[in-house]
């Protein structure tokens, strides 16, 4: 995916690795909206068993209410996620 944004932004690719169950993906886009943070582009995929989903969001947080370290720490606190990494998009 090619991804830009405006000069000066803050944008990182956010790894999640989840349940893959209904209403996961709701959750997390709550809790990006509560912390001000826009999604600019992103993917998913299953397993091929159905249980894990893995998520790819790329991150807009120049106006977050939260830095990186805090969103991650918010979404491993979830019963739903099973990894969480962020990293600065360069």
């Amino acid at each position: 995916m090619r991804i830009t944004s405006p000069p000066g932004q803050k944008v990182f690719d956010l790894y999640l690795t989840v349940e893959s169950r209904p209403s996961v993906l709701a959750k997390i886009a709550t809790i990006l909206r509560e912390s001000n943070i826009d999604i600019l582009a992103g993917g998913i995929e299953c397993s091929d068993d159905k249980k894990t989903g893995y998520d790819l969001f790329y991150l807009e947080m120049a106006n977050a209410k939260v830095t990186p370290e805090e969103l991650v720490k918010t979404l491993k606190a979830q019963s739903f996620v099973k990894e969480a990494e962020i990293e600065p998009r360069v």
